[in-house]
């Protein structure tokens, strides 16, 4: 039995080795390119959702009160941590406004922040944080818009029925106007 007296060398060559780490590599990129637009999309699903919750709660509160939330001024939905949202910050949250409906949505959630690189070749990126509110007939508040952004070009992420207007970047910026009632 010569076969016996033969040594066999086990384990795999370095061709076999490189191969084998190149099509891991080549099959995880694939696996992360695919993924990258599903963190996107979860987030603006997110921001809609929160909207939506808000956009019911300004509903409720006209059939209770006659009119939608009073805002003399533009105000941020939500207690944002900082007391502030909008394109760089330039909008304040309002106590009065926030208590006012506080009773028709829990805890107030405010829309996650977004930063927006700024199209204009400015150094500084642009940041919107949550989502605006303000009325647009007054007196009495007989029809209000929300502003938001969403992350990415594509308008369906803004929701049906929703106005998508300019964009910063590849991002929409979302208008919601609410009907107008007598």
């Amino acid at each position: 039995m010569w076969y016996k007296n033969k040594i066999y060398k086990q384990g795999f060559t370095l061709g076999e080795l490189l191969v084998a780490i190149a099509v891991i590599s080549v099959l995880s990129t694939i696996v992360l390119v695919s993924s990258g637009g599903s963190r996107e999309r979860a987030l603006n699903s997110k921001r809609l959702s929160l909207v939506e919750q808000y956009i019911t709660a300004f509903e409720m509160y006209r059939q209770d009160n006659g009119s939608y939330p009073n805002a003399s001024t533009t105000y941020c939905l939500g207690d944002e941590p900082d007391d502030v949202c909008g394109e760089d910050n330039s909008t304040s949250e309002d106590s009065v406004f926030n208590d006012s409906i506080r009773s028709y949505i829990s805890g107030l959630p405010p829309l996650p922040d977004l930063t927006l690189i700024n199209p204009t070749g400015s150094p500084a990126p642009t940041y919107w944080n949550g989502a605006e509110y303000s009325c647009i007939v007054n007196p009495g508040c007989k029809q209000y818009k929300i502003q938001w952004y969403t992350q990415g070009p594509s308008s369906q992420s803004c929701g049906v029925g929703v106005d998508d207007g300019s964009s910063v970047s590849d991002d929409t910026s979302c208008l919601y106007k609410s009907m107008m009632f007598n």
